[in-house]
């Protein structure tokens, strides 16, 4: 298991060959996704990320691109994330989730041209 809350990328790609050789798919998903829970870290969730793309995992990938958002302080790197998970959930056909996902863009760029002013969604 990946209990470290910080394992690297090497780490994580060899539990995935385990669990993979084993053919334990479920047990692969939920690792990654209590990893993505757990960390605080960019490094660990961007590593996440590439290997769930890399193993088609993209629920994982959600995950901790929804995580790496939740964590920034920087608005201009959580647009950016942002737009990768719309990205992402317009690859796999979840329009509904990519739509909501844009409304929330939509209210982000809105309260930016705002400013300092109290404008009003």
């Amino acid at each position: 298991m990946l209990k470290q809350a910080a394992p690297s990328s090497t780490a994580i790609e060899l539990r995935l060959g385990v669990l993979d050789a084993q053919q334990r798919t479920k047990d692969r998903q939920r690792e990654l996704k209590q990893l993505v829970a757990q960390t605080e870290s960019f490094d660990v969730l961007d590593a996440v990320a590439a290997v769930a793309r890399s193993h088609s995992l993209p629920e994982v990938e959600q995950a901790a691109l929804s995580r790496q958002i939740a964590l920034t302080a920087d608005p201009v790197r959580s647009l950016e994330l942002r737009y990768q998970l719309v990205e992402l959930l317009q690859q796999h056909n979840a329009a509904a989730a990519a739509t909501e996902v844009d409304a929330i863009l939509s209210r982000a760029r809105e309260g930016a041209r705002c400013g300092a002013r109290n404008c009003r969604f």
